[in-house]
């Protein structure tokens, strides 16, 4: 792995997610959403977080990721989850599943969305009570386990990141097939230029 950029002194980076090609991080240090240039390493951008007019406390405990359709979430811990404004970096007062829900163990750290745009049901990172891997219906406020304990007694940062699916244009069939026929004429004709030589 090599480095992009000089380290980011004052900062520390808790989470991190590309919507496209641009790279999105949460500073716990300053209390920021940051867009950082992801040829460079160096900052582009960067917004408060902010709640209900009050910068926004961000814990030690903390991710963020993009939906299928390009909305912004936090799981923060003992907040639980709650989505956010990317161009205002205004945090909902929302909270889903946070600490206080009744018969719950919750402390979120890591989220990722699956890149199947039908998906809309992150995967989050329980690491304080049970330390499993849930999935949480944002609409029901419902949470399912799918790994349990998968990482005991760890207590630490957990980042969840989603498969990222890179594509490469493909030339189209007539282009394929025009550049084959090409080749079989120019095979053929060199062939009957030979054996006029001959």
């Amino acid at each position: 792995m090599t480095a992009i950029g000089p380290r980011l002194n004052g900062r520390i980076i808790k989470g991190a997610v590309f919507q496209g090609d641009i790279l999105w991080a949460i500073d716990s240090q300053q209390n920021e959403l940051l867009r950082i240039d992801q040829n460079t390493g160096s900052i582009l951008e960067n917004k408060e977080l902010i709640l209900n007019g009050s910068p926004y406390n961000i814990s030690a405990f903390i991710d963020i990721a993009v939906a299928p359709d390009n909305s912004f979430w936090l799981a923060d811990s003992c907040s639980g989850i709650r989505q956010f404004n990317i161009n205002t970096a205004e945090v909902s007062s929302s909270q889903i599943l946070p600490c206080s829900t009744a018969g719950t163990n919750n402390a979120f750290d890591g989220i990722a969305f699956s890149d199947n745009a039908s998906e809309d049901i992150p995967l989050i990172a329980e690491t304080n009570f049970s330390d499993d891997i849930r999935q949480i219906n944002l609409v029901t406020s419902t949470q399912t386990a799918l790994f349990n304990n998968v990482y005991s007694n760890y207590n630490g940062n957990i980042d969840l990141a989603a498969v990222v699916t890179v594509t490469q244009p493909v030339p189209e069939p007539l282009t394929i097939l025009g550049s084959l026929t090409a080749l079989g004429f120019g095979t053929f004709f060199k062939r009957k230029i030979s054996k006029k030589k001959n």
